[in-house]
């Protein structure tokens, strides 16, 4: 078994352990507040962060499923999403996925085919929507709504 794919299992792990439970981060996250907008725009920008990874990740898979990126090229550009993935969610202290995500990063030039690319996609793309979606849920989009409509 390859080490890409070896993280990729990791990967499956970690989300299924996150399916139902909040990650441990998630603690972590809801106190956060740097820059000048405090807790809740530190939020929204993380929350960004993870749709930005959907959306480049969602792109790459279209790419090279539908053979306009080969796996020599999608080994090359990926990496660098990937590791930017990683240092995304160091800014947010999501320990976890940026210790995945770098390993990942590092080892996406060992791929040895696209179904290896792909599974490891799928996978970084189901774990980066379910962490979305515990970071989605502690915005307090209500409290926002009074404040801005009334």
């Amino acid at each position: 078994m390859s080490a890409l794919l070896k993280v990729t299992e990791e990967i499956v792990d970690e989300r299924k352990g996150i399916w139902r439970e909040a990650p441990l981060e998630l603690e972590t996250f809801k106190s956060l507040g740097m820059g000048h907008g405090g807790k809740t725009t530190s939020q929204i920008y993380s929350l960004y962060d993870g749709y930005r990874n959907q959306r480049n990740l969602a792109q790459f898979r279209v790419l090279l499923s539908q053979d306009d990126l080969s796996v020599d090229e999608t080994r090359k550009v990926l990496a660098p999403f990937v590791k930017e993935m990683a240092e995304r969610f160091q800014i947010w202290k999501f320990e976890r996925p940026k210790d995945l995500f770098f390993q990942a990063a590092e080892l996406l030039s060992s791929a040895e085919s696209k179904d290896e690319l792909l599974s490891f996609i799928d996978e970084a793309l189901l774990y980066n929507n379910r962490l979305w979606s515990w970071m989605d849920a502690e915005i307090p989009w209500t409290e926002l709504d009074k404040k801005i409509y009334g």
